[in-house]
């Protein structure tokens, strides 16, 4: 009886150790394929991409927890090929002259006295930084805003600088007071460099001094652009490289100007066809504060003139206008209309398309109610097709909803169609990665789930960064190490594109 016991034990046990190998031999495996085969980026999150050939990119990443200090060359097979140190916090990169700029802060935080911006140029045949230089040196605490002037193809023009009027680092949460100060404007400046990256500073007068600045891009020539409001005005001025004022256009726009923080929602867009015509969404506050309002313009440099399609205010009277629409293929996707974000501007032969998306977060409390995460929710979509006087030609409705801690749309332009790429479904669920592709002429709809593998379908697709390869796509899935959804690592795999 007893050994008739021992033998059934001793079963027992073979049949355990089996499935313990087993199990460790498939978890060791699974575990190599999430790493091999698109994790080259698993300590990593790219921000910004600048595009080397149709097979190869550079992107300024950032580590876990980590501000973006280094620069990664990926190319089209998903595979991190280079790696770079940067020795400062990267705000941004353009192309120039074949190679390409990185621009930094040498300080980790905005408040020490003896920060100043670099630039680094990249040699992009041999991989390597060829040179680093301080091109400005930021006086004092003065709290400052740098954003770099690009072109349609994403080479570099200028170097804006706006030198706020809040005179310290506030730390932490900065209270209304802070943030007015932060908005309003002490100095602009334009800085451009030469063949050998010396860099040449000027002063311009700009409306923005008394009102609000909004964004700067270039044109191909290299003109400087500069977008602000002020006097009831939205404002688009023209300087040379040497900051010499040559046009200005305006158009009304009646927007907040009170005591309250708020915050102005652009995108912008130059004709690649015609270099003197700009296209501009742009979301912002009524006067009072209390509705959002969002409108687009058009200003014809050459024509000397601007257009606007009028205002639309994104309430109840807008929720009921579109849901009644014929064309809207699911009313209870838009619920929130003050939710509606402007995405991107695209133009398609004699087309101006612009794409808003319904887009919301919600605070969730963790199970002890010791932290607060967010949890983003992305609705119905509207692509606004119209002609170049600003005529609206169509209206597309783009149903989706997603629940995701990363979201948003991408657009990009192929085979004379807008392609706009988005998650659908739930962690829960598992998420599907769909494309929207709009015919810019008869505002048709086609709506198609990506080939993807079901491993990837447990996280949802950064659309922030989305490479577009000539043979396919290369996607990134942030992975967050806790239910904090913080410190963001990523994987990276290719997606074909739709035929």
């Amino acid at each position: 009886m007893a050994l008739a016991v021992w033998e059934k034990n001793l079963s027992f046990m073979k049949r355990l150790y089996s499935f313990v190998i087993l199990l460790f031999f498939t978890c060791s495996a699974f575990s190599q394929y999430m790493r091999s085969s698109p994790s080259d980026l698993f300590n990593f999150h790219p921000k910004g991409i600048h595009y080397l050939s149709d097979s190869t990119a550079i992107a300024a990443c950032s580590q876990a927890g980590e501000r973006e200090k280094e620069l990664v060359f990926i190319n089209k097979e998903a595979l991190i090929t280079n790696i770079l140190d940067v020795p400062g916090i990267v705000f941004d990169l353009a192309g120039y002259k074949g190679n390409v700029l990185v621009f930094y802060y040498n300080e980790q935080e905005r408040s020490h006295e003896d920060s100043d911006i670099h630039v680094v140029l990249i040699d992009v045949v041999k991989q390597r930084i060829v040179a680093d230089k301080e091109i400005y040196k930021i006086p004092g605490h003065d709290q400052i805003e740098s954003m770099v002037g690009k072109d349609n193809n994403d080479e570099f023009s200028h170097l804006l600088i706006r030198t706020s009027r809040l005179p310290y680092y506030p730390g932490g949460d900065p209270d209304e007071k802070e943030i007015r100060l932060y908005k309003t404007t002490k100095s602009l400046k334009v800085l451009t460099l030469s063949e050998n990256l010396e860099p040449s500073t000027h002063s311009l007068a700009s409306v923005v001094m008394n009102g609000y600045f909004i964004t700067t891009m270039a044109d191909k020539k290299g003109m400087i652009t500069v977008l602000g409001h002020a006097n009831g005005l939205l404002t688009a001025e023209r300087y040379d490289r040497s900051g010499l004022l040559l046009q200005t256009l305006t158009q009304p726009m009646e927007l907040y100007c009170g005591k309250k923080s708020f915050f102005v929602e652009c995108v912008r867009q130059y004709d690649p066809a015609n270099d003197d015509r700009l296209a501009i969404s742009i979301k912002y506050p009524d006067l009072k504060g209390k509705t959002a309002m969002m409108s687009v313009y058009l200003f014809d440099f050459a024509a000397k003139k601007g257009l606007t399609s009028g205002t639309v205010a994104l309430d109840k009277n807008f929720t009921n206008e579109i849901v009644h629409d014929p064309q809207m293929p699911d009313p209870a996707v838009f619920r929130h209309p003050r939710s509606l974000h402007p995405v991107s501007v695209s133009f398609i032969g004699d087309r101006i398309l612009f794409c808003n998306e319904e887009a919301y977060g919600l605070a969730k409390t963790r199970h002890d109610r010791r932290m607060h995460y967010y949890t983003f929710y992305g609705q119905g979509g509207i692509v606004s097709i119209f002609d170049t006087q600003l005529h609206l030609q169509h209206r597309t409705f783009i149903s989706r909803n997603t629940e995701t801690y990363w979201n948003g749309l991408s657009s990009g332009i192929r085979n004379g169609k807008l392609e706009i790429f988005g998650n659908e479904g739930s962690e829960a669920t598992k998420y599907g990665f769909f494309c929207f592709r709009i015919d810019p002429m008869t505002g048709a709809l086609e709506r198609k789930e990506m080939e993807m593998d079901s491993l990837w379908r447990q996280r949802p697709v950064d659309p922030d960064v989305i490479l577009r390869f000539r043979d396919h796509l290369v996607v990134t899935h942030p992975v967050p190490d806790s239910v904090y959804h913080t410190d963001l690592n990523c994987y990276m795999h290719t997606v074909p594109y739709l035929p």
